[in-house]
């Protein structure tokens, strides 16, 4: 009987030493996982770095090196796939882009489809890239990229009134979108719509107060519809912004010359057009000067004549 307890004992022994082992190498593991995880995000990390570089090249490599310790990141896949795209890779990005996509309706599958329509955009492939946005909106159609996208597709096709419709019904969705206001702000701007181009207009330069170029926009389309003094206010803002801009000066000018038949500003802000590379032979064409050109005579050429080599 004493002899059986022995060989009990040992074997618990031994029996507890095969568990500890096996205990070790589980642990083993999980550590190599981890640290498997932790270099895949170190190089993802990095990899963001050289992308806020414009570094596509270099980017590119450090996802794909995160890739390697864990193939399964989607945020890496993301944005390995737009490293390829910002660095003319269009077959990479495609090749990566079909490999990882499923047929499930998810944020990272909706990325990716949206992914695929901007190659084709990059590459030309219009009617390819319209032709996916449309499927986009049929599964998701309360979302604002698909009709955006599809309105940029059609806009490069040279179909303004098709685009025009996409951006519109893109802005019912999302009505502080600031890429939709602004492309039906141009819209009605080109064509010369300005009352239908004003409340588009109105929103984009709140939300783009910095943007001189939309303040510009909104200013002409001020005067254009006989909105002088809030015109000005916008024109001061632009040369404030900007103060190399001749077209600025000059708008103001014609606010000044047709709003209030104010020689002393508009001459001043004629001036300061030409100084900054306004032509004296284009002033010919402004019509709003002609009463103050042909009222001041002399002192309209005088002006000119700093200007005329």
């Amino acid at each position: 009987m004493k002899e059986v307890v022995v060989l009990l004992s040992h074997f618990l022994k031994l029996k507890n030493k095969y568990f500890l082992l096996m205990l070790l190498v589980f642990c083993t593991g999980c550590v190599s996982l981890k640290t498997q995880k932790e270099l895949s995000e170190e190089y993802y990390n990095l990899g963001n770095d050289y992308f806020d570089l414009e570094n596509y090249s270099r980017a590119a490599e450090l996802y794909q090196k995160a890739l390697s310790y864990n193939k399964n990141s989607k945020n890496t896949t993301i944005n390995l796939i737009m490293a390829y795209q910002n660095n003319r890779k269009y077959d990479d990005a495609e090749k990566l882009i079909i490999s990882r996509y499923e047929e499930k309706t998810d944020d990272y599958n909706k990325k990716l489809i949206l992914l695929l329509g901007k190659n084709y955009f990059l590459t030309n492939n219009f009617n390819g890239a319209i032709n996916l946005f449309k499927e986009y909106i049929n599964t998701y159609p309360d979302e604002v990229a698909g009709f955006y996208n599809l309105g940029l597709s059609f806009l490069k096709l040279g179909d303004a009134a098709a685009a025009l419709e996409n951006f519109l019904k893109a802005y019912d969705i999302d009505k502080s979108f600031v890429p939709v206001l602004y492309n039906v702000s141009n819209y009605y701007y080109n064509e010369k719509l300005y009352k239908e181009a004003l409340p588009y207009v109105a929103s984009l330069a709140q939300k783009e107060s910095n943007n001189d170029m939309v303040l510009y926009m909104y200013a002409k389309i001020l005067y254009e519809l006989g909105e002088y003094e809030t015109s000005l206010e916008y024109t001061k803002k632009c040369y404030t912004i900007d103060n190399k801009n001749k077209d600025y000066y000059l708008l103001t000018a014609r606010n000044y010359a047709k709003g209030f038949e104010d020689k002393k500003n508009t001459f001043y802000f004629i001036d300061k057009a030409l100084e900054v590379g306004y032509k004296p032979s284009e002033l010919a064409e402004v019509e709003e000067f002609a009463v103050i050109k042909e009222t001041y005579k002399n002192e309209y050429n005088e002006l000119l004549k700093k200007y005329i080599k």
